[in-house]
Order: C-alpha cells, then sequence, then structure tokens
C-alpha cells in the first residue's frame, strides 16, 4: 500500500493487493467496538452521569458512527470501482481523523499497548502485534492527515 499527500492538497491511498484490502477494512472493524463516548461519561457521578448517558452519549454515538460508514464507504467505492486509489479531501479528512482514532482508541483498550512502546514480532501473539501494526499505520495516516489536511 501507499500513501502520500498530492500536489492538489489530497491524500491518496493506493490499495495494491487483497491484504491492503483487508488492511483498510480493519478500520471500521476496529472502531466499531469502541464505546468511546460512554467512556467519555465515566469520569463523571451521579446525576451527571446519567444526563450524560441519557442525552449526550446517543448523539456523540452517532457522530462517531457517522465517521466510521463514511470511511468504510471509501474504501469500498474504491475497491467496488477497480482503481485501488481512495482520496481522501480537506473536506473528508475529519471523518478519516475520527474514524482511525476511533479504531486506535479501541485497539489501547483492549490490547493495553501503552505510550511509545514498541512491540517486537517474536514471542508475540499473532493476534495482539497485528493489532499492534494496525494501530501504528492507522497513527502514520492520521500524521499525514494532520501534516497536509488538516493545517
Amino acid at each position: 500500500m501507499k500513501v502520500g499527500p498530492t500536489l492538489d492538497g489530497r491524500l491518496r491511498i493506493d490499495a495494491e493487493d487483497e491484504d491492503d484490502w483487508f488492511l483498510l477494512g480493519c478500520i471500521a472493524k476496529d472502531a466499531a467496538g469502541d464505546s468511546l463516548a460512554e467512556r467519555y461519561g465515566e469520569i463523571m457521578d451521579g446525576e451527571v452521569a446519567e444526563d450524560w448517558r441519557e442525552y449526550v452519549v446517543p448523539d456523540l454515538a452517532e457522530q462517531f458512527e457517522g465517521k466510521v460508514v463514511g470511511v468504510q464507504r471509501a474504501i469500498d467505492e474504491a475497491r467496488e470501482g477497480g482503481s485501488g486509489q481512495i482520496w481522501v479531501t480537506r473536506e473528508t479528512a475529519f471523518d478519516w481523523y475520527g474514524a482511525l482514532n476511533l479504531a486506535r482508541l479501541a485497539l489501547e483498550e483492549r490490547y493495553r499497548f501503552g505510550p511509545g512502546r514498541v512491540l517486537k514480532r517474536a514471542n508475540q501473539d499473532p493476534e495482539r502485534y497485528f493489532a499492534y501494526i494496525r494501530s501504528g499505520f492507522y497513527s502514520a495516516i492520521q500524521s499525514m492527515l494532520l501534516g497536509n489536511l488538516m493545517k
């Protein structure tokens, strides 16, 4: 897979084989398991926490889900179109950033990689190691989004 900024201010993702499509498809799968909207409310107590769950969580969860659905739609359209190219614009950059962030946070919640921790492939559970690789991939794309489209 190749990912990089273009001269016209977009980010281009080129999926070159089935492994690339699989990796891109993991964004939505990883993000889907996260309940970030609810976890935000865990620091609150009593009535405030109840109000958060009742009034804020549904809208926030819907916003998060919308980002993930938009990203998955872009991936599906590129794959079905046969070009293998996904274009991220300034208008869609926040959705991509949000979906990638949800996926990374969900992976961190599940596997507890920790900040700055480097996992070596040897002696690692393959599922955990692949999750670590995905998290790094998501972070790299987020960095490109921040540096090129979200200035």
